[in-house]
């Protein structure tokens, strides 16, 4: 089960949603520069928070919710300092969404409609990053 959490409300994401970006990141990070005589500088630092988490329906017949549900994201979505707990696979991690890479939150409608309704189904991809 993956949730989502302000510490009030949980919210069970879909099944199906798949950790795309979860080993494209390291912990460890470095800058290099040249010095006034040209002597390399090396700079190496762990990074402890930053992780891009990134949930995408694993296929196209999985990780489907209704629009109505999606909607249940839309304060979190909308307050810039919102801090979330994000469950999968059993290890918790405090995260916010990523509105710098956005749209933090897409929904790829299963089928189109003219006047789709809180019922049609979509399939949600959200970016978030750890904090």
């Amino acid at each position: 089960m993956i949730t989502l959490s302000d510490g009030v409300t949980t919210i069970e994401l879909p099944e199906g949603l798949h950790w795309q970006d979860e080993h494209n990141w390291q912990a460890v990070g470095s800058s290099f520069t040249r010095g006034l005589t040209g002597k390399p500088i090396i700079q190496t630092q762990q990074s402890v928070k930053g992780r891009p988490i990134t949930l995408v329906p694993f296929s196209e017949d999985s990780a489907w919710w209704t629009r109505f549900q999606l909607a249940s994201l839309d304060t979190w979505l909308n307050d810039p300092d919102q801090v979330l707990e994000l469950e999968f696979m059993g290890t918790a991690y405090d995260v916010r969404f990523r509105h710098y890479d956005a749209p933090a939150v897409e929904a790829r409608p299963i089928m189109f409609y003219s006047d789709p309704t809180e019922t049609n189904y979509i399939q949600p991809t959200l970016k978030l990053v750890t904090v």
